[in-house]
C-alpha cells in the first residue's frame, strides 16, 4: 500500500504540530483559520494520511537522538531518587557527600511520571461531557455519607460556614 502524500499545508502543519505539541498552534502557525484552527487541528490529527506522517517523524526523532518514552521515564525516576536522596549527589565524577532534598523536583517528575501512566483523571473525566449552556455549571459537594450536600456555582470556590 502507497502511502498517501500531503498537501503543502498539511505537511507544514505535520512540522510544527511536532514542534510545538499543540494541534490548534501548528494550524494556525501552519495557515489555517484562527477561527477555524481548533477543529482543523484536530480533525488533522484523525486523518490517515496525516496521523501516519507524525507518527514516522516522532519514530525517527526517537532513532535519531536515542530518546524515547522509555528513556524519559528512566530519567524522570532517577530524578525523583535523587531529589528524594535515594542516590548520593556526584560533581566532576566524585561522591560529594551531600545529599540535598528537592521535595519541588522530585513532585514534579512525580506528576509528569503520573500523568505519563495515566494515573489521574483529567478535569474532563471528572466532569464528563458537559453540554454549552452559556451558564455558570454547578458542581455538588459531598461531605462524607452523613453531611448534608452543597451545590456550589462554578465561580464560587468559598464554602459558606453555618
Amino acid at each position: 500500500m502507497s502511502e498517501a502524500r500531503l498537501t503543502l499545508k498539511q505537511q507544514r502543519f505535520v512540522d510544527l504540530y511536532l514542534l510545538l505539541s499543540n494541534a490548534t498552534q501548528a494550524a494556525i502557525e501552519a495557515g489555517y483559520s484562527a477561527r477555524t484552527a481548533r477543529s482543523i487541528g484536530q480533525e488533522n490529527l484523525t486523518k490517515p494520511a496525516i496521523a501516519a506522517a507524525v507518527e514516522s517523524a516522532r519514530s525517527e526523532q526517537a532513532e535519531r537522538t536515542q530518546i524515547d518514552a522509555d528513556w524519559v521515564v528512566q530519567k524522570l525516576g532517577a530524578n525523583v531518587d535523587m531529589a528524594m536522596q535515594a542516590v548520593p549527589v556526584y560533581r566532576d565524577g566524585k561522591r560529594t557527600g551531600e545529599y540535598v532534598y528537592e521535595g519541588a523536583v522530585a513532585n514534579r517528575a512525580l506528576e509528569l511520571l503520573g500523568k505519563h501512566f495515566r494515573m489521574f483523571p483529567s478535569e474532563r473525566s471528572l466532569l464528563g461531557d458537559l453540554p454549552n449552556t452559556g451558564g455558570p455549571v454547578e458542581i455538588t459537594v459531598r461531605y462524607g455519607t452523613a453531611a448534608p450536600e452543597r451545590t456550589l456555582p462554578s465561580n464560587d470556590f468559598a464554602v459558606e460556614e453555618d
